[in-house]
């Protein structure tokens, strides 16, 4: 975009939203769009799970070893969908409990975190400790 001879940067606010939307689009599966959805879980936990999940809080603390105790990303997904958020279960779209349940599971390591998770492989993603 140029003004006045000269090439004008877009915000990073602007591309954000369309980079989301971009990953969401996606039907690869592959490293980029697992990446995408555990910053989308990572940024709705933030916001939505967290003030309840922290130390303190009034929410269980979501250890690996507590969400393996649910054997598959399914089973998790299912939990958290039917449970939280704690004053209005079920209320969010299920693509944001998808990537609540893909950075839960990524970031403690359960899951390999080039998977994209979703109805189709959800009941098939084993959760693993070591």
């Amino acid at each position: 975009m140029r003004f006045g001879g000269r090439r004008a940067a877009l915000p990073l606010s602007l591309w954000l939203p369309v980079g989301a939307w971009l990953a969401g689009c996606s039907s690869g599966g592959g490293t980029e769009d697992a990446r995408a959805q555990v910053a989308r879980g990572e940024q709705l936990y933030q916001q939505r799970c967290a003030v309840c999940h922290q130390p303190g809080g009034i929410g269980r603390d979501l250890t690996a070893s507590l969400l393996a105790t649910r054997g598959t990303a399914l089973r998790v997904f299912t939990d958290i969908r039917t449970t939280m958020p704690y004053d209005d279960p079920g209320s969010l779209p299920e693509q944001d409990y998808w990537d609540v349940t893909a950075y839960l599971l990524s970031d403690r390591g359960l899951i390999d975190p080039q998977s994209v998770l979703s109805r189709d492989n959800g009941g098939d993603l084993r959760l693993a400790t070591e």
